[in-house]
């Protein structure tokens, strides 16, 4: 098998990656979970561009939906995932609206009118960064739903996280996590080099332990070895700092920095931070 790359580089997969990838073709659910950095949107979009639109038997008429669950209010959250669905099926949409983001006296019909979503045309829906509707809305809605016998319906769910282990395993489910997009040493060596960047085994192993193979972390640190001649030499806690703050942070001007700071979110902050922002 050889090597998939487009756009110069931009998406590269290695032939591991690319062969589970191709696994998911069959399946009837997929998920891909991951933290942020390893690929998951881009493996999605590569799977249906590449891999999936590649295959002889599929029709011209299948089509793809995809939604992006963005990180908003519940309600808000939900209203935009009932639309999406609505373009699957119309009445389903509608009666997942009108009852709203689930809570404990509605999950029950809502995971309901979920199971029983009908799709009369052949349909990969995907569903990125899934885990911010898992939590506004609760695992258990989705759990039904992700075992459908649906024949026309394939689900991709690529997400941070994922609360039902339990899919895990299941007849008709692919799983891959970030110990599986992690690049290896060899791997990160081919990644350097279709990036125009020859690396020795030696270069190529230490810049994988830096960043635990996380494609997102190892373009940060091609940046700083074309800026520098060397890979960080940092222990991995504070490698992550080092890196933003050469490749990215020293490049920006003081009003870039300020807007940044203010537009980023903080899972914790200081008063002192509180008061500038």
């Amino acid at each position: 098998m050889t090597q998939k790359r487009l756009d110069k580089g931009t998406r590269w997969f290695s032939p591991r990656i690319t062969s589970l990838l191709e696994n998911i073709s069959a399946a009837r659910t997929a998920i891909i979970e991951a933290p942020s950095g390893f690929g998951k949107t881009t493996a999605g979009e590569y799977l249906w561009s590449e891999i999936l639109s590649g295959l002889p038997d599929l029709a011209k008429s299948v089509r793809k939906v995809w939604h992006t669950c963005i990180d908003e209010a519940g309600p808000l959250l939900w209203r935009h995932f009932c639309d999406t669905v609505s373009k699957i099926d119309a009445p389903t949409g509608g009666r997942l609206a009108v009852l709203g983001l689930p809570d404990d006296d509605t999950f029950g019909d809502a995971a309901f009118t979920l199971e029983d979503i009908q799709c009369e045309r052949e349909t990969w829906f995907f569903l990125d960064d899934f885990h911010n509707i898992e939590r506004a809305a609760g695992a258990r809605v989705f759990s039904e739903f992700f075992r459908h016998r649906t024949e026309t319906l394939r689900v991709v769910i690529l997400t941070r996280q994922f609360g039902d282990k339990a899919l895990r395993g299941h007849a008709g489910v692919v799983w891959i996590d970030f110990r599986d997009l992690a690049l290896s040493a060899v791997e990160t060596k081919s990644f350097f080099a279709s990036r125009g960047v020859r690396v020795t085994k030696k270069q190529a192993e230490s810049a994988r332990e830096i960043t635990g193979g996380c494609v997102q972390g190892l373009c940060l640190e091609l940046d700083r070895y074309r800026q520098t001649g060397k890979f960080s030499p940092l222990e991995d806690e504070g490698a992550w700092r080092e890196i933003m703050r050469a490749t990215i942070w020293k490049g920006l001007t003081e009003f870039q920095r300020d807007f940044l700071l203010r537009v980023s979110p903080f899972e914790r902050y200081t008063l002192k931070q509180a008061a500038f922002l």
